[in-house]
């Protein structure tokens, strides 16, 4: 009898992968726990204040934050791992 969970975790390995190398290096993030409180640590170069959303509901502070980069439509890009769009991360 085959062991079904073996065989299939290759695909969930990469189905729960994030989309793009460089997202996994994005927003990390450090909890540290205070008597009263906690404090979050989330690295976020590049970006400017007005782009960084943050939300508490139900229990979940949700960071959301916009990336953008300027483009300079005379050069010519042979390679390019900045990233463009939005990024979230949720904590409960």
């Amino acid at each position: 009898m085959k062991n079904y969970l073996t065989t299939f975790d290759p695909f969930f390995d990469s189905f729960f992968q994030v989309k793009s190398e460089n997202s996994r290096h994005m927003m990390k993030t450090d909890i540290i726990e205070r008597d009263d409180s906690y404090l979050l640590k989330v690295n976020i170069p590049g970006v400017k204040k007005e782009d960084v959303k943050i939300n508490l509901r139900k229990g979940y502070l949700t960071i959301n934050v916009k990336y953008s980069k300027e483009i300079n439509e005379n050069e010519k890009y042979l390679h390019e791992e900045r990233l463009e769009g939005e990024f979230t991360r949720s904590f409960s």
